[in-house]
């Protein structure tokens, strides 16, 4: 591995990038909320008010900016706990 810390002319933004990168933290380099990319694969939406309405019917808190930008927070989804299975209420059998 290259350490670029060292290495004179190489701005430092550009050596956490690639020592980042090659570490595997990009993760700790994220914005705190969703790309326009990552929006786009969670709803398969490119519309706002697509958008917002399948957020809305996912209970996935949301925000709408003064540029009409929908803005999830990743804290806001890696905090939710999975859905739990709806009961089969057909499967039980009145014994009696």
């Amino acid at each position: 591995m290259v350490l670029l810390g060292c290495v004179r002319g190489v701005p430092k933004s550009q050596r956490i990038a690639v020592l980042a990168g090659s570490l595997g933290i990009a993760e700790m380099f994220m914005e705190p909320w969703l790309t326009d990319a990552q929006l786009l694969k969670l709803t398969g939406f490119v519309q706002t008010a697509a958008r917002v309405r399948w957020l809305q019917r996912n209970k996935v808190r949301h925000f709408v900016n003064a540029e009409n930008e929908v803005i999830v927070l990743r804290s806001d989804l890696e905090s939710r706990s999975p859905a739990k299975p709806e009961p089969r209420f057909q499967a039980l059998r009145h014994t009696g």
